[in-house]
């Protein structure tokens, strides 16, 4: 999970090693010193199943279930109650197994295995949940709405959170709403998660610095927040308090993995080729294996008509 303020950069591979690139202590090699190559971070030794950069600081979670984080401790984004620096990964004491970790730009929040949400760090615009409007040096449990329904994923903006529930696929927002990145309607920031009211359920939330963004489970994308640049794709150049829907040319949409719906353009050739299914896009002229037969490492689709493809896949 990679930040979206890009001041530095994480990843981790497939032999679940954590490696780090680019600016200085935040990651986690024990110095100062950038380094523009990926470089292994020795003190996560047990596995990594989860990453997130903010600006300034990195968090990991391990295979056990333990959450890591290293770089500046201001406000306690470090959770591991100071607001020292760490040059090397440093243990959050949370009695909680966590599944992933976010990093917004001074304050973190932790999903964990049983879809509870807990946060730390910033919270001068409510963008920790719990009510307040001050800095956590430990990790506290997000309150309100949330408190006691499983979430099934998070993201987190510059000075916002975002939250989707298991049942239902409900979207909650809280922090700064300046920009209109809650979809609340207005730009006053929340203390604690608000439901946004309209076209749940969602599939998935991803947060920007200032702007909120759900997928549907048909691939329809809602945005809300800064659009000074074009960034929500409604053909606007100004914020967005509400959630509206973005508008690609032609008929494409967003893959759902987990509903396995592909919505191609209508100009897209097909062929089957060793029981895989091909796509040639007539812009690029190069033919690609089917999104959902690669995903599930095997065939699973169908098609009907011209335009869309199946997958009967759970």
């Amino acid at each position: 999970d990679h930040t979206s303020h890009p001041v530095h950069i994480n990843t981790y591979i497939a032999d679940k090693s954590a490696y780090t690139w680019m600016c200085s202590y935040q990651l986690g090699h024990g110095s100062t010193d950038s380094t523009s190559h990926p470089t292994w971070v020795r003190a996560l030794k047990c596995g990594v199943r989860a990453m997130a950069g903010g600006v300034l600081h990195s968090a990991a979670v391990t295979t056990d279930g333990n959450v890591w984080t290293w770089g500046s401790g201001g406000s306690g984004r470090l959770g591991n109650g100071s607001t020292q620096s760490a040059a090397l990964p440093t243990h959050v004491c949370a009695a909680v197994c966590a599944q992933s970790v976010h990093c917004g730009a001074s304050h973190t929040l932790v999903l964990s295995e049983k879809g509870a949400v807990f946060a730390f760090g910033a919270g001068e615009e409510g963008q920790l949940g719990d009510g307040k409007t001050r800095s956590q040096l430990l990790p506290i449990q997000v309150l309100g709405l949330l408190q006691g329904t499983p979430v099934k994923a998070l993201s987190v903006g510059s000075l916002h959170s975002a939250a989707l529930t298991q049942v239902g696929g409900r979207l909650f927002t809280w922090g700064s709403g300046e920009c209109g990145q809650l979809g609340s309607g207005r730009a006053n920031y929340q203390v604690e998660p608000v439901e946004v009211e309209g076209v749940a359920p969602f599939a998935s939330v991803s947060c920007g610095p200032y702007q909120t963004a759900v997928v549907t489970h048909d691939g329809t994308v809602y945005m809300c927040g800064n659009g000074m640049s074009g960034q929500l794709g409604n053909g606007s150049t100004t914020r967005s308090f509400m959630l509206t829907q973005v508008s690609p040319p032609g008929d494409h949409r967003v893959v759902v993995p987990k509903r396995a719906v592909i919505h191609v353009n209508p100009r897209l050739l097909r062929k089957w080729q060793k029981g895989v299914l091909w796509i040639l896009n007539t812009e690029t002229h190069i033919w690609e294996p089917c999104t959902a037969c690669t995903l599930f490492k095997k065939h699973c689709c169908f098609c009907k008509g011209t335009t869309v493809l199946k997958c009967p896949v759970p």
